[in-house]
């Protein structure tokens, strides 16, 4: 597997457990920006030992700003889908018939 395969799919991974972290923690409340901040900070220190985690050099992966720019979109579009998944089935809406 190259080495910018190994960083990005490992993101999407992450996005999936930092989805399901904010909708169990209820990072909702008291303002959507709680689990925005949270998946901001959680990607932004994922990114910086990411190429330690896997044994990189930055050559291999493209210079230490393609280690940051690599997955960006696929984590935060699967880590938004995840959070509101997990969160609607965990607290479905209370529908209280006529």
């Amino acid at each position: 597997m190259r080495p910018t395969n190994k960083v990005y799919w490992s993101k999407v991974v992450l996005a999936v457990l930092v989805g399901a972290a904010c909708a169990f923690l209820r990072l909702q409340q008291p303002s959507p920006i709680v689990g925005i901040l949270f998946a901001v900070v959680v990607y932004v220190l994922f990114s910086r030992y990411s190429a330690a985690l896997f044994r990189l050099t930055y050559e291999e992966v493209g210079g230490p700003r393609k280690v940051y720019t690599l997955g960006i979109g696929g984590y935060f579009l699967t880590w938004f889908v995840i959070w509101i998944l997990v969160y609607t089935f965990l607290y479905p809406p209370l529908i209280i018939a006529p």
